[in-house]
């Protein structure tokens, strides 16, 4: 997902693939300075900014064209390595023409603003009337915002492209030009499809144990959602907080998947890993974040005792006003869960919900009274709240009733007082299969309301949206956990 509003990427690099040569196995000059460069963009704050080059040279292949100048006609500006090489390359005189061509036809044109969408950036030292000339394929470049990032020192010399020791330097001019432009995008492209409803999601980075989970979890998301990029590539810690913090605000949900191993270690921070200290900064965010454990996992996996230890202190932590969850659960579960939740943001931002919310109670006939009372506080706060009753009846027409009732529902509330833990576990698993199983569920929540004479905390499985509300204290229903039990009434303590 781009930074800017109706285009899939903000930068296209158009470049001659002879420039990024390099021997030795050292990195070629075009792939240091597009890592240079995206840099410097998200410490201007350009969150999630996506730049697109060639970097598999895909190149003289008609499905490959068709790749390419896809790409092209989804980018909000396109940036000219212009050099010699450049000058003599085909292909990349098309890719100038399908740019324009492209652009001509999109609402905005050719510059956003007073600002032209096509820069040209001159890393060999190329005089001024070779490429400014009239009906010229060059053209488009006239006009365009122009920097050097050549060696030449007087303007006959052939001019090297700048090592990239000097890019901190001398990229601040480019950079702050692509920030200009692009924040002179309108929010709303002229003639743009409506608002896209996919959420954004970013993924902590994880130990070698987890890459295959993470990549297959980022391959059933699929289309369903846009998938920031990684932070990592390597920084030091002081820039990579801001990247994190970065993806955090862009994003919709965090995910970070965390077993025994810690993960590699932060360039410049030796008692901190990537993995342990993005979840860190995430459970310290009101962002909405999923920290995941597999539910196999038993203290005697750990060789590691400091992530051990860390990794209870999560589970067991004051959420506060913490957006994180801790979630431990098989990865089918994981899986189901997460579409699930993408699936709800998705019906949010559509607006597709409609009519007052519904809330199930669920109770044991030996806790009626106090059903009662949880109905008239909450109808009491709002009138039109549609609400139901459950039995506890377990044949076959109990249990028709109860899948009906949750099928319905926005919020399950399930009374745990003077019945076995057993008994409540048992409702909370199933009504989190039948939510599950169901095309459009509607189930948000499953709150367990602990009240007097409970024989204690139940062992309830570690799963999205189970909570528990404790009304131990009293036998009258608390203001407290009324109030969170109704629309935007907040989360109550995860189990």
């Amino acid at each position: 997902m781009a930074y800017t509003q109706g285009f899939d990427h903000d930068l296209f690099i158009s470049f001659s693939r002879e420039d990024n040569l390099a021997a030795g196995g050292e990195r070629g000059w075009v792939t240091q300075f597009r890592e240079h460069l995206e840099v410097w963009l998200r410490r201007r704050g350009l969150r999630g900014v996506d730049i697109w080059w060639d970097q598999e040279q895909l190149r003289g292949n008609t499905d490959f064209d068709a790749r390419i100048e896809q790409a092209i006609a989804g980018s909000a500006l396109l940036l000219v390595l212009h050099s010699r090489n450049y000058r003599q390359s085909d292909y990349c005189h098309k890719e100038l023409d399908w740019f324009v061509s492209h652009a001509e036809r999109h609402p905005l044109g050719l510059a956003a603003g007073d600002q032209r969408r096509i820069l040209n950036v001159l890393i060999n030292n190329i005089p001024h009337q070779e490429w400014a000339a009239p009906g010229h394929w060059t053209g488009p470049l006239v006009g365009a915002l122009g920097f050097e990032l050549h060696d030449a020192d007087n303007e006959d010399a052939f001019g090297d492209p700048i090592v990239p020791a000097r890019f901190s330097e001398a990229l601040r001019p480019l950079v702050a030009a692509i920030t200009e432009t692009l924040k002179a995008f309108p929010k709303e492209v002229p003639g743009a499809p409506p608002g896209d409803t996919r959420p954004s999601i970013f993924f902590a980075d994880v130990a070698d144990s987890l890459r295959p989970f993470r990549k297959r979890l980022i391959k059933e998301i699929g289309e369903r959602a846009h998938v920031l990029d990684a932070v990592p590539p390597p920084l030091e810690r002081e820039a990579h907080d801001e990247a994190i913090r970065q993806a955090l605000a862009q994003a919709d949900l965090s995910i970070h998947l965390v077993d025994q191993l810690a993960g590699r270690e932060i360039d410049d921070a030796e008692d901190l890993t990537y993995p342990r200290h993005q979840a860190d900064l995430a459970a310290a965010s009101p962002a909405s974040s999923l920290i995941w454990v597999p539910e196999t996992l038993l203290p005697e996996d750990f060789d590691d005792d400091e992530q051990r230890e860390w990794l209870e202190q999560l589970e067991e932590a004051s959420r506060g006003a913490s957006g994180y969850r801790f979630v431990r659960a098989g990865r089918e579960p994981f899986v189901a869960q997460v579409l699930d939740t993408i699936e709800r943001i998705r019906a949010e931002r559509a607006g597709t919900e409609s009519g007052p919310p519904h809330v199930l109670i669920d109770t044991h006939r030996k806790d009626q009274h106090h059903a009662y009372a949880l109905a008239a506080g909450l109808t009491q706060r709002l009138p039109d709240l549609d609400l139901d009753f459950t039995k506890d009846a377990e044949g076959p027409d109990g249990w028709r009733q109860f899948e009906e009732g949750v099928r319905r529902a926005r919020d399950l509330v399930v009374l745990f007082g003077q019945v076995a833990p057993d008994w409540v576990r048992g409702r909370v698993e199933r009504a989190y299969k039948i939510a599950f199983g169901a095309e459009t569920p509607s189930l948000e929540n499953i709150w367990v309301l602990l009240l007097p004479h409970c024989p204690g905390m139940p062992q309830l499985p570690r799963l999205i949206r189970v909570e528990v509300l404790d009304n131990r204290g009293s036998d009258e229903i608390a203001p407290d956990n009324l109030q969170r039990l109704l629309p935007g009434g907040g989360r109550g303590g995860e189990v």
